[in-house]
């Protein structure tokens, strides 16, 4: 067994063990993008995964600026480029010189096609659209009971007018749990009439995590609730004082 003295030298081995390999010096992926966001100085930050595993990319401005395409979440693609492994922070990822799209992402194709089945049903259609009560008396709230999701809905809306009630239905908002308990908790005051309007929210995630609320069962429930029902899914934090 080896000892590394420190944490730096440990990733300092790391990083030449990375550099060394001709393998991952220049080498080419196919994955589809999640998570792809651009900063101040143009460069893109963003990851590409399969069914099993993911890894984090960067592209920076003046290879981006290149690009014949504009990399979306959801899109697969080929990405070249090399491995790099920043040592402060024991950081790995791809530093990409190119990125070339094969298509629609998995995801991306289930949602298109979930999206057109249910267009084609009608159930997307304006007249269906139910009017939300300007001064509701009570709400209810679909999300789960942990994290900052309902305590910002409850701050947002004591600011405004104290005298709301609010009814708190917790539910798993990621996983296989998520859409059986979202679509219970809509029917739940669906069939009790006690609210006059319905939240459906949970906070921001990645393509993935929010995937689980493109559901068929959840379109539905919502379609045939006779509460207003609003979608606060991917949510940002409330940052008004």
């Amino acid at each position: 067994m080896f000892d590394f003295e420190s944490v730096s030298h440990l990733n300092g081995y790391i990083k030449q063990s990375v550099q060394d390999n001709p393998y991952l010096a220049e080498f080419s992926v196919v994955g589809e993008i999640s998570q792809y966001v651009i900063s101040a100085r143009d460069h893109a930050y963003f990851s590409i995964k399969d069914d099993q595993s993911l890894i984090n990319c960067v592209i920076f401005a003046r290879s981006r600026s290149a690009l014949k395409i504009e990399p979306k979440i959801g899109m697969k693609v080929k990405i070249t480029g090399g491995l790099d492994f920043y040592s402060p922070s024991g950081k790995l990822q791809v530093i990409a010189t190119n990125i070339e799209d094969l298509g629609a992402g998995d995801l991306h194709e289930q949602f298109n096609k979930l999206f057109k089945k249910l267009q084609n049903e009608g159930l997307f259609d304006s007249s269906h659209k139910k009017p939300i009560p300007i001064l509701p008396r009570r709400i209810g709230v679909v999300t789960s009971s942990s994290g900052k999701v309902i305590a910002d809905i409850v701050n947002t809306i004591r600011k405004r007018n104290p005298h709301y009630d609010i009814l708190l239905y917790p539910a798993s908002v990621q996983g296989e749990l998520c859409p059986p308990e979202v679509i219970s908790g809509i029917k739940y005051f669906n069939d009790a009439h006690n609210v006059d309007v319905i939240i459906v929210a949970r906070g921001g995630g990645s393509y993935e995590e929010l995937f689980c609320f493109n559901d068929e069962g959840i379109a539905e429930a919502i379609f045939n609730c006779m509460t207003p029902t609003i979608s606060a899914v991917g949510h940002e934090v409330d940052l008004i004082q």
